[in-house]
């Protein structure tokens, strides 16, 4: 972990391999923060989805690497032990969120290295794909470095309390399961939970999360669904689904946790805070009416 870790004498994020007593040591599969996500081996060469056969940049017939065009999609096993394809496109459209949210305007992997910008023989590729991930990735390994802050807080200071905590949860880690609701029609019933199949609600979750990454403001998930593990059902729901409209709710409900909380901030947020009928998203405004989430025919009556 130290390799990639933030070099302090050099504000970086790299030191030299050789210069560690452990460098060269592979990173242990407890170490992972996010084994899910973290990739621990995959296909070298170009293999999926290939143009042509034989990089010209290279000396003989050798292949165009993993990263070396955007249609790549090599095999990949991950820590967690799954197997899947994963993409060039995926890795950078990844590695643009968490810049966005990143104070320190980083990525996923570092440019820090002797290679520079040119991350891994990215100069030799195929197209324009700009990408160091599996090769140059930081911060994947640190779980135990974290677990021993939490600690050392727990021990010897003032843990923040949980209606306060701010845990920023990268969209990448809930679309490694739920990345099936970027193509799911929300109009289909048989893809909805009660109540909200039955008022009909037809909003797009591919659309929001677009929209998201193209504002650049750290917005993804869990600015819908921050409630998901924290909070509770309510008013009979049979999951923890996002509040639709405070505002105009004829059952209101009150938050248990304290005024001014995190929590009680984000229970009480909902759809109007972007369709309030005058914001805007490309030139569109986001309008308030019913009929904008949901279909004509199923909304009368249900509005609560």
């Amino acid at each position: 972990p130290s390799v990639f870790g933030r070099n302090k004498n050099t504000d970086e994020y790299w030191r030299a391999t050789w210069t560690l007593p452990s460098g060269y040591k592979v990173p242990s599969f407890g170490q992972i923060r996010y084994p899910t996500l973290k990739t621990n081996m995959l296909e070298h060469f170009w293999l999926q989805n290939s143009k042509v056969p034989c990089n010209i940049n290279f000396s003989g017939c050798e292949p165009y690497y993993f990263n070396h065009g955007f249609s790549s999609v090599p095999v990949t096993l991950f820590y967690d032990g799954s197997v899947r394809l994963m993409g060039v496109l995926e890795a950078m459209s990844s590695s643009r969120r968490v810049q966005r949210q990143n104070v320190e305007g980083m990525g996923l992997w570092t440019n820090h290295t002797t290679f520079g910008d040119d991350g891994y023989f990215i100069s030799d590729g195929y197209d324009f794909s700009s990408t160091g991930y599996h090769i140059w990735l930081m911060r994947g390994h640190d779980k135990v470095w974290a677990g021993v802050k939490d600690v050392a807080i727990y021990v010897f200071g003032t843990p923040t309390d949980a209606h306060n905590l701010n845990g920023p949860v990268e969209t990448g880690i809930c679309l490694s399961c739920h990345r099936a609701i970027l193509r799911v029609s929300e109009v289909a019933v048989r893809d909805l939970p009660l109540p909200v199949r039955d008022g009909g609600l037809i909003m797009s979750h591919r659309k929001h999360m677009e929209a998201f990454e193209k504002r650049g403001k750290g917005e993804g998930c869990t600015t819908c669904h921050g409630r998901v593990v924290h909070g509770k059902p309510i008013k009979g729901y049979p999951n923890v689904i996002p509040r639709g409209h405070v505002a105009e709710d004829l059952k209101p409900y009150y938050p248990d946790h304290p005024e001014g909380s995190r929590l009680r901030t984000a229970a009480l947020a909902d759809c109007l805070r972007c369709h309030d009928g005058t914001s805007s998203y490309e030139g569109t405004i986001l309008d308030k009416r019913c009929e904008t989430c949901h279909l004509p025919e199923k909304i009368g009556g249900l509005l609560f």
